[in-house]
């Protein structure tokens, strides 16, 4: 008989430890859930700032815009700046990926106007001509606040036409009204502000 009394009472203690070690599993798995949606959550919320970063880095950056977005940019290190700008008429951003502190954004622009330093001489040289390209540019987190590197991977940066040098070289016929005028008609066709 007390064969059978410890034999039950081992039976007894083994289902209350396995009954004990799934509790403290499910409340684990709980934990980690909820630790799982946090994460989910401030990944969805950093997601959402960085494109709001560049969408306000790109509305900024319209030939047509008063005033340029200026705190969204950040000064990186860019190797690949170069000395060409386009007039940004229209834009469509095609997707934004993040990869810890860094993001690239990719987005298909509409320009009226190449404009580059001339190799003699002073100012900037117009071209003009409308022009669609795919680019794309680093996002990332500096201290905190995420911001657009101001050249695009690809070398080219935009033009804020309003404030141009004085020595800035136009076709003949071609003025900045007219740059304005054009660009405010391509970016009228699609809907962009």
């Amino acid at each position: 008989m007390r064969t059978e009394i410890a034999y039950l009472v081992s039976i007894g203690i083994a289902a209350l430890s396995i009954t004990s070690i799934g509790a403290c599993n499910g409340s684990n798995s709980e934990d980690q859930l909820d630790e799982e949606d946090a994460s989910a959550q401030s990944d969805r919320n950093a997601a959402e700032r960085i494109e709001a970063v560049f969408e306000a880095y790109l509305s900024g950056s319209v030939a047509t815009a008063e005033s340029p977005v200026s705190d969204t940019l950040l000064g990186c290190d860019v190797y690949w700046a170069s000395d060409r700008w386009l007039a940004l008429a229209r834009y469509s951003v095609m997707g934004v990926a993040q990869h810890g502190d860094t993001a690239v954004g990719t987005v298909e622009v509409v320009s009226t106007a190449l404009l580059e330093t001339p190799t003699h001489g002073e100012g900037l040289l117009v071209k003009p001509g409308v022009r669609t390209d795919t680019l794309s540019w680093y996002i990332v987190n500096a201290a905190g606040r995420w911001g657009v590197c101001g050249y695009s991977r690809e070398g080219y940066g935009f033009a804020h036409v309003r404030r141009l040098p004085a020595t800035t070289r136009w076709p003949e016929g071609f003025s900045l009204r007219t740059l304005l005028l054009i660009t405010d008609s391509v970016a009228r066709s699609s809907g962009t502000p």
